[in-house]
């Protein structure tokens, strides 16, 4: 029989094993998935020319958040959400070229239940 779902200590235990360097691991294997939707989503929200508010799930290490910081586009802040302590303790690490956090805030659940409390959660707006 096949779980509908992963259970969350799997998920948990097999991040904490590659936290450290799942970066590099990825990044050594030409990954390349984070630019493209990056690039993708920028194109489409470029022409706003407003300040983003950036809602980031399954940040893990902050591959994402870090390569947006790079960006030529006004990001007001950006949120990280990821279940595993030890990819969340690697992206609250990262800064940017000014020594500025990447992230603004780092919120260690999973995401499910993030957006599935969407009052408390989501009552703030995400551009």
């Amino acid at each position: 029989i096949i779980p509908k779902t992963i259970p969350i200590s799997f998920i948990k235990e097999s991040f904490a094993l590659k936290a450290l360097n799942y970066d590099e691991e990825v990044l050594s294997k030409n990954y390349q998935g984070h630019k493209l939707l990056i690039d993708s989503t920028i194109s489409l929200l470029k022409p706003l020319s407003k300040p983003l508010d950036v809602l980031d799930l399954g940040s893990g290490t902050g591959i994402i958040g870090d390569y947006l910081r790079n960006q030529d586009i006004f990001i007001n802040n950006i949120t990280g959400i990821d279940i595993s302590p030890e990819m969340t303790g690697v992206a609250r690490y990262l800064t940017t070229s000014d020594n500025n956090p990447t992230y603004n805030e780092i919120i260690e659940i999973d995401f499910r239940e993030y957006l599935n409390d969407r009052e408390k959660n989501l009552g703030r707006t995400y551009h």
